[in-house]
């Protein structure tokens, strides 16, 4: 009888300290899953932040280009309109024929 129930005992002892095991390593690996899934969070934060700052650049550039056109085009008119109020014919066709480009301009 006694050593039944010390088998018994041994049995419970070896049953807690698998059960215990089962815990901690439960444990452990709910904590590596939200390590896992608060690694995918930052990396799609991440993602997210650079997609959003792609579409700013993106605006910006084409903000930027189109005054820098405006601003060529008036620069041309009114290198045209001078021109054409000081008669140089020749001149005027060539900055409409596109031929003067840039920061060429006549005197």
């Amino acid at each position: 009888h006694r050593r039944y129930v010390r088998v018994l005992r041994m049995q419970e002892k070896k049953d807690l300290i698998f059960a215990a095991a089962l815990t901690v390593q439960r444990a452990f690996r709910g904590h590596l899953g939200r390590l896992k899934y608060q690694a995918e969070l930052q990396r799609t934060d991440t993602e997210n932040v650079v997609a959003a700052c792609i579409l700013v650049q993106r605006a910006l550039k084409g903000h930027i280009g189109r005054a820098m056109a405006t601003e060529q085009r008036s620069a041309r008119n009114s290198d045209l309109f001078a021109q054409a109020r000081l008669g140089n014919v020749r001149t005027v066709e060539d900055i409409l024929a596109g031929l003067i480009v840039g920061d060429e301009v006549y005197e």
